[in-house]
């Protein structure tokens, strides 16, 4: 199954993850599902998805806004080749 890698910031902060999906759509909702989407300030969860679009003139390159109650995340997601070390 492919890998994602996300680049995700929220207001004021970022940091980076990996999950794995048949689709980007599929990595990403696994993103917002997981337990580490709890550290994001407001609380994101899939039904928070504005849109999964790809960047214009890129690659396997993704972006992604979630937000509510006028608060916003930005992610950025490259597929990756498959896991270190395969």
């Amino acid at each position: 199954m492919p890998l994602y890698t996300l680049l995700v910031q929220p207001e004021g902060e970022s940091f980076g993850t990996q999950f794995e999906g048949a689709n980007v759509e599929e990595a990403v909702h696994a993103f917002f599902a997981h337990q580490v989407a709890e550290a994001l300030s407001p609380k994101l969860g899939p039904e928070h998805i504005m849109y999964i679009t790809p960047m214009e003139g890129l690659v396997n390159v993704w972006a992604v806004c979630a937000g509510r109650d006028g608060r916003y995340t930005k992610i950025t997601v490259v597929r990756s080749e498959g896991m270190q070390g395969t």
